[in-house]
């Protein structure tokens, strides 16, 4: 696994400029067939500068992303989701859907 898929956006704080211009999307993954394929996606878009935030969800194929349009673009993040199975095991790609994204999905109850 790559030292990207292995950071901790937990700690991750956006700059000042992340801040400014920030943009919302959702991306459709496929290739991901459990959590840690999820949490490999999660490290390599997490690192990219621009990243503000991130989710990833295996079991319905997709990722939320919040990130700055002057810092990132989302050919970069789908470019991160396809370097995060270049190791030889895993292959995954990316497209953003067209549905408007608010903002990531918030999970607000747990079950």
């Amino acid at each position: 696994m790559s030292e990207a898929s292995l950071i901790d956006s937990s700690a991750k704080m956006p700059s000042a400029s992340e801040r400014q211009c920030v943009r919302a999307t959702r991306l459709v993954v496929w290739g991901m067939v459990c959590p840690n394929c999820a949490t490999r996606i999660h490290g390599c878009l997490a690192a990219l500068a621009g990243v503000v935030e991130v989710q990833v969800e295996h079991n319905v194929g997709m990722a939320y992303v919040t990130y700055d349009v002057t810092l990132t673009t989302v050919s970069a993040l789908i470019d991160a989701v396809r370097r995060a199975g270049s190791d030889g095991w895993h292959t995954y790609g990316a497209t953003e859907t067209d549905v408007p994204c608010s903002g990531l999905r918030r999970h607000t109850q747990r079950k």
